[in-house]
């Protein structure tokens, strides 16, 4: 049956787990007529123990989209020993299983990474799914199967981008598992693979249960400085902002657009800010549950990368010698990078002994911030006047001079050497 995406993760992990022990509690009577089931379940359930301690997982995504109606409803007919109307649903109930298990790396599935391949660049075909989803899973533990996959599956990706949010659960589970095996290796995506990502698959991966926050905040803490981390961060918050995916929202405004309601959101938190609660408070208004737990994530990953705190970089790679002299260096030449008031940077050199000098600060300035860039230009040109202002640096000076020679903008000299 096809339903949107997010009436496929309904509930929370101590529920779906309730669930698997309780169908695992009534095959143990049932005889021949569940015997596969229940060497199912009792697949799944021996991992209980492991994933409990996971903060976020591939099995857990793929076991939380089991379809706790069709649950519900076998066990209550099993309690009143309605064992007639319980027979056609072991079929689709078994058939259920077999795909969530693969796609947990338990239970049957074939190794096929051929076919599976031959599938995901052309999925039109008829394919053995429950083989297809083991088959990705499996694959993390090899590293040519594992690069060779992923390709194929960035392939998949862009067949299905225009696929919607309405899929039968089958498909769901092949998209999930996708989604998961290529966001874990974010990183390192190509930026064009990375786009691909968050303008397509971004709520999509939300709504499916992929821990897309924690796989962005481990590509961001891999940048190596202060500046290629500010540069990430720009870049993963527009292409965020290019998202062209719809989100299911209440019956008064059946669909929209993620990029146009979180533009919305922006726009409307204006000077009250981007707080949690006023988050809630925007998402309410506009979807009702389950639905608004996938939105609100998506916006409160949004707003952090907006604000630079998806991750916290400076905390993270405090390191050198001086280690004070270092993460105020570094304070500043983030505070340059991301906020247009350069409140930190005023305040700390109004401070008549800073721990960083300005000339020191400048020189760093000098060696990451390129000037052929119109932002970076306009950027010196409003802490300039700042400095001016504050009487940091003298009014005849400017930090930048624009040579007519070469037509190029230059630091100024005396300032900086």
């Amino acid at each position: 049956m096809m339903q949107p995406l997010f009436k496929y993760q309904s509930a929370n992990w101590a529920q779906i787990k309730q669930s698997y022990l309780a169908l695992a509690g009534l095959t143990h009577g049932m005889g021949e007529k569940v015997k596969n089931i229940g060497v199912i379940l009792s697949d799944i359930v021996k991992e209980f123990a492991r994933l409990d301690v996971a903060l976020a997982s591939v099995e857990k995504v793929c076991l939380s989209l089991l379809d706790l109606d069709l649950v519900r409803t076998v066990v209550e007919l099993v309690k009143n020993k309605k064992v007639s109307e319980v027979l056609p649903l072991l079929v689709p109930l078994e058939e259920q299983l077999r795909i969530l298990a693969a796609g947990a790396g338990v239970g049957g599935g074939l190794y096929r990474p051929d076919e599976t391949i031959n599938y995901l660049k052309n999925p039109n075909q008829t394919a053995d799914l429950v083989s297809v989803v083991r088959t990705i899973y499996d694959s993390r533990f090899g590293e040519k199967e594992s690069r060779d996959i992923n390709l194929a599956i960035l392939e998949f990706l862009k067949i299905k981008k225009d696929s919607g949010t309405v899929m039968e659960r089958s498909a769901a589970v092949v998209l999930a598992v996708a989604l998961d095996k290529v966001y874990a290796h974010f990183a390192r995506l190509h930026e064009s693979q990375q786009a691909l990502l968050l303008k397509f698959y971004f709520y999509r991966a939300i709504a499916l249960g992929v821990p897309v926050r924690a796989y962005l905040q481990t590509a961001l803490n891999t940048a190596p400085g202060v500046i290629q981390y500010i540069n990430e961060d720009k870049d993963l918050v527009g292409m965020i902002a290019a998202n062209e995916e719809e989100v299911s929202l209440n019956s008064a405004k059946p669909v929209g657009k993620f990029a146009k309601l979180a533009q919305e959101f922006l726009a409307s938190a204006g000077k009250r800010g981007v707080s949690e609660s006023e988050q809630r408070k925007f998402v309410a208004a506009k979807a009702g549950e389950p639905e608004a737990v996938f939105l609100r994530e998506a916006i409160g990953i949004l707003v952090h990368l907006k604000e630079a705190t998806l991750v916290d970089w400076l905390h993270d790679h405090q390191h050198g010698p001086d280690e004070q002299y270092q993460i105020d260096l570094v304070q500043l030449v983030f505070s340059f990078g991301f906020h247009g008031e350069f409140i930190f940077i005023m305040d700390y050199f109004k401070n008549k002994n800073p721990v960083v000098p300005i000339k020191a600060f400048l020189n760093k300035l000098r060696e990451v911030v390129p000037l052929e860039n119109e932002d970076s230009v306009q950027a010196l040109a409003r802490l300039t006047g700042l400095f001016h202002q504050a009487r940091i640096i003298p009014s005849s000076q400017e930090l930048i001079e624009f040579h007519e020679q070469d037509g190029k903008f230059h630091w100024n000299e005396k300032l900086v050497v």
